[in-house]
């Protein structure tokens, strides 16, 4: 196993990495999305490939979307397969070769509690921690399941609860789509400034144009419906949290909204 630093992942350091990658030659790329996806830009900007082929990459802990689907298949030549787990080892959800998402019945007891309409919340219980087990944890994390002959297959994972972003009328929405689209925009993030604004931090890709900027202006509208305010602010990099992920919804409103 390498492990490769998330925090360094810049454009000053990409070379190190593809060339990190070209040494050891791993079949097998696992990362969060939001983490490669800023590399597989770069690849893609200036025509970039590996010396080897990948048989295998898989993506969890953060929402796919289908922008990200594509450019990760165009850089390593797969399709990525999504999963969802958490350190805790509460609940496991992984693709199949068919790339439909199942529940993994034999790591971990998955409870899906009802929230809004078919959206339910994650709730866990894991079979393998004898040292201190977690019983009925509260993951946070929302999806939308059905029973199949198959098993329970994950229809959607729509991130934690705190993925969404408020109106007055006390609707929240999750804007993942908004982006999914855009493949000039290397990362982004959500900033819920108060009940009437928020902002889109915007990282650009070097071929960003105006017309991509028009689509953008065109799907935040869409997604938006008038129901908020919003500005759009172009920055150099979204900052990682402490585990090297990357938020993708930053609320400041008051806890009690």
């Amino acid at each position: 196993q390498i492990i490769f630093s998330t925090f360094h992942l810049k454009e000053d350091f990409f070379s190190n990495y593809i060339e990190g990658l070209n040494r050891y030659r791993p079949p097998w790329i696992h990362a969060y999305p939001n983490a490669i996806i800023s590399l597989v830009q770069y690849m893609l900007d200036r025509d970039i490939r590996l010396s080897y082929p990948v048989k295998f990459v898989t993506l969890s802990s953060e929402n796919v979307t289908e922008a990200m689907e594509q450019k990760i298949h165009k850089v390593f030549g797969v399709r990525p397969y999504q999963s969802y787990a958490q350190a805790e080892q509460v609940a496991t959800f992984r693709q199949n070769k068919d790339y439909e998402m199942y529940v993994s019945e034999d790591i971990a007891a998955a409870e899906f509690v009802p929230l809004d309409g078919e959206v339910c919340k994650i709730i866990g219980t894991n079979l393998t921690n004898y040292a201190m087990p977690l019983l009925r944890y509260d993951t946070k994390d929302l999806a939308v399941f059905k029973e199949t002959e198959k098993g329970r297959k994950i229809v959607r994972l729509d991130g934690r609860d705190t993925d969404y972003v408020f109106f007055r009328n006390n609707e929240r929405r999750n804007l993942t789509l908004i982006f999914s689209d855009l493949e000039q925009i290397v990362a982004s993030q959500i900033v819920q400034k108060s009940l009437d604004l928020i902002e889109f931090h915007i990282v650009r890709s070097k071929n960003y144009t105006k017309q991509d900027e028009n689509a953008l202006i065109q799907s935040i509208e869409k997604n938006l419906c008038g129901k908020i305010g919003y500005q759009i602010v172009y920055v150099d990099h979204i900052p990682k949290t402490a585990g090297g992920k990357m938020k993708f919804i930053v609320s400041e409103l008051p806890k009690e909204v």
